[in-house]
C-alpha cells in the first residue's frame, strides 16, 4: 500500500469520526488488511493511543520530527507532504 491509499483512506473519513476509537480501529485494519497484517486487540488499542498523540501535536515541525524519530526518511516526509499539498 502506498502512502496516496492511506491519505486517501483517513481523508474519506468526516473529520468528527476520527475521535471514535472504533473507527480509527477499523481504519487500522484496513490498512493491515491491504498488507496483509492483522492485528491483536491490544496492538489495536496501542496503535489507537498513538494516532490520537501523533494527531494532536500543534505543529508540523514536531510532527516531522516525530516521524523522522519512528523511523521515516527524509524521502518519505517529502512524499507525504507533497500528498497533503496536494490534496489541500
Amino acid at each position: 500500500m502506498d502512502i496516496d491509499m492511506i491519505i486517501k483512506l483517513i481523508n474519506s473519513v468526516p473529520e468528527e469520526s476520527l475521535n471514535d476509537d472504533e473507527t480509527i480501529k477499523t481504519l487500522i485494519n484496513l490498512v493491515a488488511k491491504q498488507t496483509g497484517k492483522t492485528f491483536t486487540d491490544d496492538q489495536l488499542n496501542q496503535f489507537v493511543q498513538q494516532f490520537r498523540e501523533f494527531a494532536q501535536e500543534e505543529s508540523s515541525e514536531s510532527t516531522i520530527s516525530r516521524l523522522l524519530y519512528l523511523g521515516g526518511s527524509p524521502d518519505q516526509i517529502d512524499e507525504i507532504k507533497k500528498k497533503f499539498d496536494a490534496d489541500n
